[in-house]
Order: C-alpha cells, then sequence, then structure tokens
C-alpha cells in the first residue's frame, strides 16, 4: 500500500497536559499557605516591615483564587480538545483501510480512464495535509456516487452502492470532526495563554515574597515554618 498518510499528526498542543496542570496546582496550594498564614497577627508585622503588607497578601490571594479558576477551565478546554481529537482518530481508523480497499480496487479498474483517475483522485499518495486528505476522499465517494457508469464499474468487483454511500457519510463525520478539532484545540490553546500568563506573574511575585520573606522571618524560624518555608 503506498498510500502513507494513515499516521498524520492529529493530536493537539496540549501546553504541557496533566503534569503542568499538576505542577499549577501544587503551586498554588504552596503559595495560598504562604499567603494565608502571612496574614496572621504574629507573622504580618514581620512581613509589612519587608513592605508585604496584609493588603498585598490580600490582593496576592485573588489572583490565586483567580489562577485557581484559570487552571481548571484550561483542564476542561483540554479535556475536551483531547476527546474531539480521539472521536477524530478511531473514526478514521476505520473508515481509512476501507478508503484505500476501494481506491486500489478502483485504480484497477479505472487503469485505462484517465478522466477517471484525475476525478476519482486515484494518484499514489494521498494529500500530506489533513484538508486534503478528506477532500480527496469526499471528491472519491461523491464522484461515485453522481456517476452511474462508474458506479457501474466499480461494481463488478465488489464495491456496492451501500459501501459509497457508507465510505461518503464515515468522510463527511471525519470533516465535521475535523472541522470541530480546530475550534476545540483553539480554545484550549487560548485558554492555555490566559492560565499560563496568569502563572507566569504570580511565580514571579512569589520567589520575590519568598526570598524577601524569608529574611523577614530569618530570627523566628518556627514562624517561618508556618508559610511552609523549611529551612535547609
Amino acid at each position: 500500500m503506498s498510500d502513507n498518510n494513515k499516521n498524520l499528526p492529529t493530536q493537539p498542543n496540549d501546553g504541557g497536559g496533566d503534569k503542568h496542570y499538576i505542577d499549577i496546582q501544587e503551586f498554588i496550594s504552596k503559595a495560598s499557605t504562604a499567603v494565608i498564614n502571612g496574614q496572621e497577627a504574629n507573622i504580618q508585622p514581620y512581613l509589612a516591615a519587608r513592605g508585604y503588607t496584609d493588603k498585598e497578601l490580600q490582593a496576592a490571594k485573588v489572583k490565586l483564587d483567580q489562577l485557581t479558576a484559570l487552571n481548571q477551565a484550561q483542564s476542561k478546554e483540554q479535556g475536551e480538545a483531547n476527546q474531539v481529537y480521539k472521536d477524530f482518530d478511531d473514526e478514521k481508523a476505520i473508515a481509512h483501510p476501507i478508503y484505500i480497499d476501494h481506491l486500489d480496487i478502483a485504480r484497477i479498474v479505472f487503469k485505462n480512464n484517465v478522466v477517471a483517475q484525475k476525478e476519482l483522485h486515484l494518484g499514489n499518495k494521498r494529500k500530506k495535509s489533513i484538508i486534503g486528505y478528506l477532500t480527496e476522499a469526499l471528491d472519491f465517494y461523491n464522484v461515485l456516487n453522481g456517476n452511474a457508469a462508474y458506479k457501474a464499474e466499480i461494481a463488478k468487483r465488489g464495491v456496492t452502492q451501500a459501501e459509497i454511500s457508507e465510505g461518503f457519510d464515515a468522510y463527511t463525520k471525519l470533516a465535521a470532526l475535523n472541522r470541530k478539532k480546530k475550534k476545540e484545540g483553539g480554545e484550549a490553546q487560548m485558554s492555555t495563554k490566559v492560565r499560563d500568563k496568569a502563572y507566569d506573574e504570580l511565580d514571579e511575585w512569589y520567589s520575590e515574597f519568598k526570598t524577601i520573606g524569608t529574611i523577614a522571618l530569618r530570627s523566628v524560624p518556627q514562624l517561618r515554618e508556618k508559610l511552609g518555608w523549611l529551612e535547609r
């Protein structure tokens, strides 16, 4: 079989996937502990002396809550995108081998018919792009279905009207799934971008807070530990 596009890359770019989601959840938990406990009456004066007032810590907690919501939204969008990609791959795994069988039969049946070869895209290789591949497959079944002479010829080799209709329906469904892939994939990428921007800003803030806060609490290690900053 010379048609080599059955392994076309179709999976979404998940921006780090579940691991990144978990990493951010761990960051939120760690940072929230420090921010919440940093507002306690016996700790706040040390931090405020270095500029980390109760008001700033409250603002940081709001941003952490927002990051939690963004992280959950990103996970939901990514899950929906992954499911559509899986649905597409599952449907393609069924439709593609049948389509290739029909192509191979058509190449023999129409080996002397140059017009049919062009109309049915009977070249040795399928288009490399997903769009091109789907277009060729839909054209193949659509042309067969609309040409009584072609149908009669290929029926002699066992390709029935029912198989032609099923092939057209299968690739119509794949084309719809491909459009949905683009939509869901785009939404997942956008939610990842928004989530990661919020995370990067908080990560930078927390790194500075931890460094300066550790200095502020150096003389009271038991209070520093309440923020989750264990001495190493």
